[in-house]
């Protein structure tokens, strides 16, 4: 009976194949106590096992010498059983997933969503305005009072407040917290503002419950003043039809 022989480049070429996969396994096995799944620990490389380690080496070890490639296992695979290992486990027990938001995706899915598409945005109108949010108390006499005033920027047609650069005289809930975060405003071409925006109609006293903002919706009518894009844009608020509340812009 004859005896088989392996070539020497059969062999080599065996053994290499089987210390790739060795390395490749030595990672995988590392990365399954980590929040960074490889997959299968079965010593095939592949998209997921090199997702996974592009991920740690990017969070935990931040080193680009270090690279989530097949033919770096060996090198990683000391790394990762070496003097650093446990340091390197605990720094990977979560991972960081980043993401961008988009300011828009934000209002739009917020109590002060509304559609802009039928309005002509003064994109190429930016400045720092004086504005004032203001009810009026009777119609037979036009007698009126303010609940907010301060001032608002006006970037590409957006109306953009900053918490600190107005105030409410309401009283309870209302600061600058609440236009800051969620107002959702912008000026046409006509200087009428238009959007929804939280806004604050009862007057708290000393001593009496706080209250949440109402929202409301400008897009009703609009006066315009003496200088664009000066006005006076009024709130439509079913909620309290006998108090017309507006804002009004002096630039």
């Amino acid at each position: 009976m004859n005896n088989l022989r392996l070539s020497p480049v059969i062999l080599a070429v065996s053994l290499a194949v089987g210390a790739a996969q060795a390395d490749t396994r030595c990672v995988q096995e590392f990365l399954s106590r980590t929040a960074f799944d490889p997959g299968p620990v079965d010593g095939l490389w592949g998209r997921k096992t090199e997702g996974a380690l592009k991920g740690f080496l990017d969070q935990v070890v931040g080193d680009p010498s270090y690279r989530a490639e097949k033919s770096a296992t060996a090198e990683i695979c000391r790394l990762m059983s070496g003097p650093r290992s446990e340091e390197l486990l605990s720094a990977a027990s979560l991972r960081d997933y980043y993401v961008t938001l988009d300011p828009d995706s934000y209002v739009a899915a917020s109590t002060t969503a509304f559609d802009f598409s039928g309005v002509d945005v003064d994109t190429g109108y930016s400045g720092i305005c004086r504005f004032q949010i203001v009810r009026i108390l009777t119609l037979e006499n036009n007698a009126f009072d303010w609940l907010s005033r301060g001032t608002v920027e006006i970037e590409s047609g957006t109306l953009k407040f900053d918490k600190n650069s107005h105030e409410w005289r309401t009283g309870g809930l209302s600061d600058g917290t609440f236009l800051a975060k969620d107002a959702n405003l912008k000026i046409d071409r006509n200087g009428m503002v238009h959007g929804r925006m939280p806004y604050f109609n009862y007057v708290v006293g000393p001593g009496e419950a706080a209250r949440l903002p109402r929202y409301a919706e400008l897009s009703y009518k609009h006066e315009p003043g003496e200088e664009y894009p000066d006005g006076t844009s009024y709130f439509l608020d079913t909620g309290s039809p006998s108090q017309i509340p507006f804002f009004r812009l002096d630039c």
